[in-house]
């Protein structure tokens, strides 16, 4: 009879050895953050050119409302919205778009096209939600660029963007080291599809399990050891 009792003991204990392994693993998942996206309206100083008009604007993507501003010079409409974006995970690398971008002309091809430049401003807001980490207030994250609009009408022309510097770095939030730049653009095609601006970012954090299952492993090693015990107690005996 003890000899089966023990048979069930070692059992339970490995199968409580590979929750506690489980629980380990867990606290390298994935966890979710939030990066919220504000455009600001360019005003003197922000690099941008002698009569462009600039005016809000909304656009509806994908059944989110994003809102942020319009430069409007010529026939050419450049719009640039934040959004709410869906989070990123840790630890990894991730492709971030920061902001939508949508450029459409009526001047004629047969045109010199329209040329101007815009600036703006992205206030990037990161939000930690642990776990992994702490809880720690929102992050905004300030970034200055500019729009170049070139010889802009319904046959050619180009929009080049420059993010100026800093455009990368690290910060540290509620215990995630996060390292990134905005360093990527998507080109919109006039009269087309959304470009985006964007950037790359990699988070890490340690991975810890929580106090519980700390409290878990400590009873599964006391049961391991009483049962290693039992044995060499019964065996001194026989």
């Amino acid at each position: 009879m003890q000899h089966r009792f023990g048979y069930y003991l070692r059992i339970c204990s490995l199968g409580l050895a590979g929750l506690l392994l489980a629980a380990a693993s867990s606290a390298r998942a994935s966890y979710g953050y939030n990066t919220t996206i504000a455009i600001d309206a360019p005003g003197a100083g922000s690099n941008t050119s002698a009569g462009v008009v600039i005016t809000p604007a909304s656009l509806v993507v994908a059944g989110t409302t994003e809102t942020g501003f319009t430069a409007t010079f010529g026939g050419t409409s450049v719009t640039l919205l934040g959004s709410a974006r869906a989070g990123f995970s840790v630890p990894s690398t991730n492709t971030l778009s920061f902001a939508d971008v949508v450029a459409a002309t009526t001047t004629p091809a047969t045109s010199a096209g329209d040329s101007f430049t815009v600036g703006y401003t992205l206030n990037i807001q990161l939000t930690n939600t642990p776990p992994p980490g702490t809880a720690a207030p929102p992050i905004t994250l300030p970034v200055r660029g500019r729009l170049t609009i070139s010889n802009v009408n319904t046959g050619n022309g180009t929009i080049d963007n420059l993010f100026f510097a800093p455009n990368t770095g690290t910060v540290n939030f509620g215990g995630i080291t996060l390292t990134g730049g905005v360093t990527n653009y998507s080109p919109p095609t006039v009269n087309g599809a959304l470009g985006s601006l964007g950037g790359s970012a990699v988070a890490s954090v340690a991975a810890v399990p929580e106090p519980a299952s700390f409290a878990l492993l400590g009873c599964g090693l006391a049961g391991m050891a009483g049962m290693a015990y039992r044995r060499k107690q019964k065996g001194a005996t026989a």
